[in-house]
């Protein structure tokens, strides 16, 4: 999301932010409210953890230890009550985010992409350097412990704003999870000074940003992913075999899911192209930098996404009214016959982004 001078929000419409977590909000502020309508920040990566239905202010500072190691990050003020309705299993219960056929799907597709190896499949001549990846706007970390399990030497730190105090911000696994309570935009600060003694902020070997990128404001990209490149591990050029970065996000055009006119507009206005990112990630002196979209077969009762629909499971929909959303329904019904079988499943193709550099 966006924050004004004044720590106020609008609520403007998106797509998602996964890990099995689900759902992130959006925001536009209002001195920004110009020609481009796609302007987002990092501000807001990934939901709170409550159902609370109102907003309620986050400390200004927020500080996790773990072990020896303490992290304290300046968070804005407020946050939106939208997105406070939900909880982490309500997003997790949503058909993108939760355990299945799909989501192992992808976790092995992220693997496959930066060559995480599990220890079965490394040969005995395999580097024994232990290996750090940092997860922009991980949420909950279930996605992030999925593509790391069974990966020998390495540990993944998640970096999200909206972590809980006492809640997943404290949690470790095995000494091979670390949470951060922070946003991308500390990484913009990184671009122009020095870490400040952050250990989150340098050492790593793998970025990834998965459903998250378009929350960017876009005049601040090509900075976040400065300040992201000068803090990979200096060995990590030479050894890795891979990318060093993976972003995972949708088409700005193209979409196949079963949605209705103004929301697709809603969507396109939102959604960064593949062809802005790769610009800007090459402003920041990421080489290599490659997109491919990767399908994948999707099928789901009719009736389940049209419940999906109406609770706001993408905060695409958080710009129509109650009344708007039944509506939309019905145009989606509509249009779907084509799509959807004898059994009331609707069939469509979910696509993808893998946009990767190094």
């Amino acid at each position: 999301c966006i924050w004004n001078e004044n720590h106020s929000l609008l609520p403007m419409a998106c797509s998602t932010r996964s890990t099995t977590l689900g759902f992130v909000p959006r925001y536009l502020p209002v001195g920004q409210l110009r020609s481009r309508l796609f302007v987002t920040s990092s501000k807001g990566l990934s939901i709170p953890r409550n159902s609370s239905p109102n907003p309620r202010p986050w400390p200004t500072t927020c500080t996790r230890s773990t072990g020896t190691r303490t992290t304290t990050s300046s968070m804005p003020g407020t946050t939106s009550g939208h997105y406070e309705s939900h909880t982490a299993d309500s997003y997790e219960s949503a058909y993108f985010y939760s355990p299945g056929e799909y989501t192992y799907y992808l976790r092995d597709m992220v693997k496959q992409v930066l060559h995480l190896q599990s220890s079965s499949s490394l040969p005995s001549s395999s580097s024994t350097i232990r290996r750090r990846l940092i997860d922009i706007g991980g949420g909950t970390g279930n996605f992030t412990r999925m593509i790391l399990e069974d990966v020998p030497n390495i540990e993944g730190v998640v970096i999200d704003p909206f972590l809980e105090a006492g809640g997943s911000d404290t949690r470790s696994t095995g000494g091979d999870m670390q949470f951060v309570k922070a946003s991308a935009e500390d990484f913009a600060e990184t671009a122009s000074s020095s870490n400040g003694g952050e250990w989150w902020k340098g050492g790593y070997h793998y970025i990834l940003m998965k459903e998250v990128v378009h929350h960017f404001p876009y005049d601040a990209r090509s900075d976040i992913f400065r300040g992201l490149r000068s803090g990979l591990a200096t060995t990590n050029q030479e050894s890795n075999v891979g990318p060093s970065l993976l972003i995972v996000t949708r088409p700005q055009i193209d979409i196949d899911y079963p949605l209705w006119p103004a929301a697709r507009q809603v969507w396109a206005a939102n959604q960064p192209s593949a062809s802005d990112i790769e610009s800007d990630l090459a402003i920041a002196g990421f080489q290599d930098v490659q997109s491919k979209i990767q399908t994948y077969p999707a099928s789901i009762k009719l009736d389940r996404w049209l419940d999906m629909v109406q609770s706001r499971f993408w905060s695409t929909f958080a710009n129509f009214s109650d009344g708007e959303l039944e509506a939309a329904c019905d145009l989606i019904q509509e249009e779907a016959k084509s799509k959807t079988d004898g059994d009331g499943v609707v069939h469509f193709e979910d696509r993808l982004v893998f946009i990767t550099a190094r």
